[in-house]
């Protein structure tokens, strides 16, 4: 009887490990099943939906690359410092290919899986092409070189780096700066202390 009695706690802590291995495991599980349809349902969105669509894409780039092959260097670097360029190209994108038309948790995903398409599919410069492309000056024309017109009467080539910096700064949200430019010149002051 001794024999039974000392060895009875045995099991219960043999039960308690396999709980707490379960604790850990169900989460793991989880996130490896949430991480598998994530990767399922971006594979195919990129296959049925962006892969279709990418020769046009890049005949984009390539449009913007014979308007200004050489991209000024600085401007490159505020294209860089630009956490938002891909979200945007990626949804001016599916704009452009009518798949806009959904609102909600389904446009978050779409547009979310776009922009990863774009940084599988486009190298930084070819996105910063399209970035270039894609900045408008509300008048029904789009470029970096046509904004460069109209906000400075000079191109791309030479406008200084002030200059630079504010056409990117406008892309942000041209409606807001086409007719107020003290407030482009005061946001595009900070976007270059945030650069230094």
């Amino acid at each position: 009887m001794e024999t039974s009695s000392s060895s009875s706690p045995a099991p219960s802590l043999l039960c308690w490990r396999r709980v707490r291995l379960l604790l850990w495991l169900l989460p793991l599980l989880a996130f490896l099943f949430a991480l598998g349809g994530t990767g399922f349902l971006f594979l195919r969105s990129d296959i049925y939906s962006f892969r279709p669509r990418l020769p046009k894409v890049m005949k984009l780039v390539e449009e913007q690359r014979a308007a200004t092959p050489q991209l000024p260097p600085f401007l490159r670097r505020c294209l860089a410092h630009e956490a938002g360029n891909d979200a945007h190209i990626a949804r001016v994108l599916l704009a452009e290919h009518g798949l806009n038309h959904t609102s909600g948790l389904r446009w978050a995903v779409r547009s979310t899986f776009w922009r990863w398409s774009l940084k599988w599919h486009l190298s930084v410069e070819e996105r910063q092409f399209l970035c270039c492309r894609f900045i408008s000056g509300l008048d029904g024309h789009q470029g970096i070189q046509h904004l460069a017109q109209k906000l400075y009467q000079n191109p791309l080539s030479a406008l200084n780096d002030h200059e630079l910096a504010s056409l990117v700064v406008f892309s942000r949200s041209p409606t807001r700066f086409i007719s107020n430019r003290a407030k482009l010149d005061e946001a595009t002051d900070r976007l270059l202390d945030e650069m230094q």
